[in-house]
């Protein structure tokens, strides 16, 4: 059930909207296949979703809006876009202090986009740190959203997570 904003400040809404278009997105992502329209609609959600984001996030907020968009982008077969937003979404992410479940999505979503821009070598190299990454995850990773304090994840792109000893 939707729970519309109490009162008629801006930001409420903005925040109401963003969270409903990035559902949307996300819905319409998770799909085993898509129809021209509803690839449209996925799209639009995601940058409705950045755009109210943009207006009342934090920092964090634009980001992950940012992740999707771009995961989003890739989906839909624009590569060269989708890759510029991630290589902003990875540096972004990498020098924070970040979950390990958003470090390895980053780099994921980083490594997806060059696949679809037709990168081979960036594709190569984040897709093998995600997979590195992934490997010290919970299998509903990154959905869980638990930190992984045994198996840090490494904040440059070209290392493994740290193991333990």
């Amino acid at each position: 059930m939707t729970c519309f904003p109490q009162d008629t400040e801006p930001k409420s809404w903005h925040r109401y909207f963003a969270m409903e278009f990035n559902d949307r997105a996300w819905d319409l992502a998770e799909r085993a296949s898509r129809t021209a329209e509803e690839t449209i609609e996925m799209l639009n959600a995601a940058h409705a979703a950045a755009t109210h984001w943009n207006l009342v996030g934090t920092d964090l907020n634009r980001m992950r809006a940012r992740t999707l968009l771009a995961h989003r982008c890739a989906l839909a077969g624009f590569g060269e876009f989708a890759l510029q937003l991630a290589e902003e979404v990875r540096t972004f992410f990498l020098a924070q202090d970040t979950e390990d479940w958003e470090v390895a999505l980053a780099h994921s979503v980083h490594a997806y986009a060059a696949f679809r821009a037709s990168d081979l070598d960036k594709h190569k190299r984040s897709h093998t740190v995600a997979a590195a990454a992934s490997r010290f995850q919970t299998l509903d990773w990154p959905f869980n959203r638990k930190r992984s304090s045994a198996f840090p994840v490494s904040r440059t792109s070209n290392e493994e997570p740290a193991k333990r000893n």
